[in-house]
């Protein structure tokens, strides 16, 4: 028995890989499926890295502008992007993102532009494996076995966390709270260390140093920490007085000390290696040297709490106090535009309106099976545990390591009560608590505890390993947005696109366009444009604000929208006074206004009941007659017959216009209206008789289907034989996807040549998948 418990961590570690490896290769194979697209390749792209970006990995969207700024250094030569122009658009926006992780992800990629997707999607989950199998070593080194086996049955049943690192998962979350949990556990280590070994500075240096690297790539991951661990420093000082030797507490001093001095330096260094020489600012949200001041300030005031008799005292608590209050003064003083995230209207966008800022009650109640609940639920025990083991060793030296090892874990359960975003973190650090918990001698209660709340987590790992439920609904909807914007690049190329915050990173990203807003603080500018488009006070306003931002289209899912929100945050935020019921949105969508600058895109979704793509292209402005044809065909070719024939009035008050008559006589063959739709043929004949060759390719295609219906064959095949003279691709993407199935079937039915093989092979590739053969 004594050997199995010395090869169990290997055990566990060996499960932990497996099961791993299994959930991965399923996932892989599903990341595969549904990243199969109707518009691919080399045809239809000519945008610089547009043809690169394939996978549709998840719901998330953080993983998406993670690859494309990777591409983006990689394409500039640039280990750091500061700024982009495919957001908040045509200005662009700053990047604050790190390079750190995004040179991870560079490392993995083979710093190969092609391979950064998968790169970028599998850097997490490398790097938990990494740290899983080191971190297993550590505290097997440390501890023992049984401690040593929580690292892998950790990072398998904690799922709040193991979301963040799954393969398909790809933002900095992952990397930011595993430098928090090696920071904390080395910090535990080199702690318990003291009076045992001279390894106690080289592990504290350590742990500063991952710290560091946690601010380097999310600085509000580190700060709640460094409260957790100062509450705890606090609390046994004040309680555990006396409880040690005068040279213990100063060792303890002077320990904590080391360690902030050299965290605070390290994240200077941090700092500099990603802003300087040029981009030294203002921005409080990312790792600053303020925040190292802090640090060594923290440092300072909480040596003296141990005791560390000097005559220095005062002069330590004035700088160590001095330094803590140079983050507060400097966001003060520097204002709101230094902290974008306290934006009122950014604020209530993400308090309001994005799932990972409401409460953790709230987000499990979204889907999350009973099990998976337990299982996400259950380990924080642990915490209460702790707290009633601590009171009765409150005095004694292992008691600083169960601190250390509560206050950040609560203090992060706390908070994700108020928001979720915080709970993989607070998951993660019950690791750190766990092994605390356990190293804690004689309390059966708090190990049975510690190995008995993760076993309903590893139950929902191993289930997952062999079997993967994505909802199908999402999967479809993210394969559609990425075939809509693969579609307007194929049709229209890179165009700049008003659209909700989710789907516009989609559109960047597919297609390669440029848009407006996406939910990013750095972007707060362009979220505030896009909604002041959207809420633009009537339909002459809002071609205006159009022109000037330099919009080509609007694009509007009937799913998962932030369209109507942005309406309301404008409405209550922003200094202009609406009226919701008439604004731009309101009557393009819900009274479906659509004005004579805008014209709409046929896609349709055979299918699929319910759900609509809506796509405005913004043109100049179009006659009564050509804007009644538009809105015709449109109908039509969306399956809207009844809707499209019940323009016919309209369209027989307008005979003077060529695009209205064409689409009357359509509209009179489909009605059975022979006599009419005869006399309307032969009046658009004539009059346009002679100047056949100067018509758009679209009346011509339609005339042509026109005249083969009115018995004219030979005058069909000559119109067309006109067009396919001076065929090219810009004039087949100047078709719709109904006129371009036409074209190809008219060229089929006529038995016409010149329609180069390379050139139907490309109008067969930009179709809608519901008019292909």
């Amino acid at each position: 028995m004594s050997r199995l418990i010395r090869v169990l961590p290997l055990l566990a570690l060996a499960l932990f890989l497996a099961l791993t490896f299994r959930e991965s290769k399923l996932r892989l194979v599903a990341i595969e499926e549904r990243s199969v697209s109707d518009y691919n390749g080399d045809t239809l792209f000519s945008g610089e890295g547009s043809e690169l970006r394939e996978l549709v990995p998840s719901g998330r969207n953080d993983e998406l502008h993670w690859i494309m700024n990777v591409q983006q250094s990689i394409r500039d030569g640039d280990g750091r992007v500061r700024n982009v122009d495919h957001d908040n658009a045509p200005e662009g926006r700053e990047v604050h993102w790190s390079s750190v992780y995004a040179s991870w992800i560079r490392l993995l990629a083979g710093n190969d532009e092609g391979k950064v997707e998968w790169a970028a999607l599998a850097a997490n989950l490398v790097l938990v494996l990494i740290t899983t199998a080191c971190l297993t070593v550590l505290l097997w080194r440390f501890f023992d076995p049984w401690i040593a086996t929580l690292v892998p049955f950790s990072m398998a049943a904690l799922l709040a966390f193991r979301d963040t690192h799954k393969l398909g998962v790809g933002d900095h979350h992952a990397p930011a709270i595993l430098s928090v949990v090696v920071g904390l556990l080395l910090l535990m280590i080199s702690v318990r260390q003291i009076g045992k070994s001279k390894g106690a500075t080289l592990l504290a240096c350590s742990s500063s140093l991952s710290f560091a690297l946690g601010m380097w790539i999310n600085v509000v991951s580190v700060i709640p920490v460094f409260a957790g661990l100062a509450a705890a420093i606090v609390l046994h000082g004040l309680i555990a007085k006396g409880s040690v030797s005068d040279e213990t507490a100063g060792e303890y001093g002077r320990l904590v000390r080391f360690w902030a001095w050299s965290g605070g330096l390290f994240s200077l260094l941090c700092y500099l290696v990603e802003y300087a020489p040029a981009n030294m600012g203002w921005r409080f949200e990312v790792n600053h040297p303020v925040y190292s001041l802090s640090w060594i300030g923290m440092g300072e005031v909480l040596a003296l709490f141990f005791r560390f008799n000097d005559r220095s005292r005062v002069r330590r608590l004035v700088l160590g106090l001095g330094l803590l209050s140079v983050a507060p003064l400097a966001i003060l003083l520097a204002g709101m535009d230094s902290m974008q995230i306290f934006d009122p209207f950014l604020l209530a966008m993400h308090n309001r309106y994005l799932a990972e800022f409401q409460g953790l009650f709230a987000n499990l109640a979204l889907g999350s099976s009973a099990l998976r609940s337990i299982a996400t639920l259950l380990p924080f025990v642990s915490i209460a545990a702790a707290l009633l083991i601590w009171i009765q060793i409150r005095k004694s030296k292992p008691a600083l390591l169960l601190l250390i090892g509560f206050f950040p874990a609560a203090l992060l359960l706390i908070l994700s009560l108020y928001q979720a975003r915080w709970i993989a973190e607070a998951s993660a650090l019950l690791l750190p608590l766990s092994v605390a918990l356990y190293s804690v001698s004689g309390f059966r209660l708090g190990k049975v505890l510690v190995f008995g709340g993760v076993i309903p987590g590893l139950a929902v790992f191993a289930l997952g390993a062999f079997a993967i439920s994505p909802d199908a609904d999402e999967v479809r909807q993210r394969k559609i947005e990425k075939d809509v914007a693969r579609y307007l690049r194929a049709r229209f190329g890179e165009s700049t696109i008003l659209a909700s915050p989710d789907a516009t990173t989609n559109l960047l990203y597919y297609g390669g366009h440029k848009g407006i807003g996406t939910f990013y603080w750095e972007n707060n500018v362009g979220l505030k444009r896009a909604a002041r488009l959207f809420a633009s006070p009537n339909l002459e306003e809002a071609q205006k604000r159009f022109s000037e931002a330099g919009i080509d289209f609007v694009v509007i899912y009937s799913w998962g929208g932030f369209e109507k929100e942005y309406l309301k945050l404008y409405q209550e935020y922003e200094d202009e006074s609406i009226d919701l019921e008439n604004a731009f949105l309101t009557r393009l969508v819900e009274r479906q206004e659509i004005p004579n600058w805008l014209e709409p895109i046929p896609y349709r979704l055979d299918g699929q009941e319910g759900d609509l793509v809506l796509i405005f292209r913004v043109v100049p402005k179009m006659n009564p007659g050509e804007a009644l044809a538009v809105r015709f065909e449109y109908l039509l070719e969306m399956g809207f017959a009844d809707a499209a024939l019940a323009l016919v009035p309209l369209l027989e008050r307008v005979p003077g216009s060529l695009p209205a008559q064409i689409s009357l006589c359509r509209a009179y063959a489909m009605q059975e209206r022979g006599q009419e739709f005869v006399e309307v043929l032969q009046g658009v004949l004539n009059l346009n008789s002679s100047s056949f060759e100067s018509l758009e390719l679209v009346d011509t295609v339609r005339l042509s289907g026109l005249s083969l219906l009115g018995g004219q064959r030979d005058l069909a095949a000559w119109l067309l034989e006109e067009s396919l003279a001076r065929l090219d691709k810009k004039m087949i993407r100047s078709l719709n996807g109904e006129d371009l199935r036409r074209l190809l079937d008219l060229v089929e039915a006529l038995g016409l040549n010149g329609y180069t093989p390379e050139l139907r092979s490309f109008s067969e590739a930009i179709l809608p998948p519901s008019l292909r053969r």
